[in-house]
């Protein structure tokens, strides 16, 4: 569609429109407004005198000084909460909290080396065999096993420098519980 036909359409559309007459009061409200503007621009325009800039002045400025007032008020009093809360945090007595536990004396003589006697047996095992020590899973479980080894004996030098606490057995059972797992499960492979 060109342009000259679009006009044309829309030339054709704005005609068909229908076509309202506002009500007379619409009118009225339109002349009494252009009549107010017209009243308030025709009215005399008066400077006041010095003495009444002044005291305005005087009251504007007292004004201010009051609302300084009350937020100066306000904000040394709001200081002084904080400060009171502040020094009480700081001289309030600490909170302190302990525990005890008990250790079994059962829990203190346990031998940690009873598997012992599996390993030297899964050793003869793989001088006696020694292509299937080699296989890859193999070797991962030594690998897991070594770990394990390691990890049991960092254990066992806390509980000499630290003493006996619940938290290290407890850990070091589990150490013993996993290794005895993989060793387990290297016998398994083995036969």
């Amino acid at each position: 569609m060109n342009k000259s036909n679009k006009q044309n359409s829309l030339q054709q559309g704005l005609k068909k429109l229908p076509v309202y007459d506002p009500p007379e009061s619409v009118w009225n409200n339109v002349a009494n407004s252009l009549v107010l503007r017209g009243g308030i621009e025709g009215l005399p325009e008066y400077e006041p005198s010095e003495k009444s800039w002044g005291r305005i002045e005087k009251r504007l400025v007292s004004a201010k000084r009051k609302h300084w007032q009350k937020w100066a008020i306000a904000a040394t009093i709001l200081i002084v909460i904080c400060g009171n809360w502040w020094v009480n945090q700081q001289l309030a007595p600490s909170d302190f909290t302990y525990s005890t536990e008990i250790v079994e004396a059962k829990a203190l003589q346990i031998n940690w080396e009873t598997d012992q006697t599996v390993l030297s047996q899964i050793i003869s095992i793989c001088e006696a065999k020694k292509g299937i020590c080699t296989d890859d899973e193999f070797q991962d479980l030594e690998f897991s096993l070594q770990e394990l080894d390691e990890a049991k004996n960092e254990l066992k030098v806390a509980i000499a420098t630290y003493g006996v606490d619940m938290e290290l057995l407890t850990q070091l059972e589990k150490v013993e519980r996993e290794r005895t797992a993989v060793l387990k499960e290297m016998m398994g492979y083995l036969l």
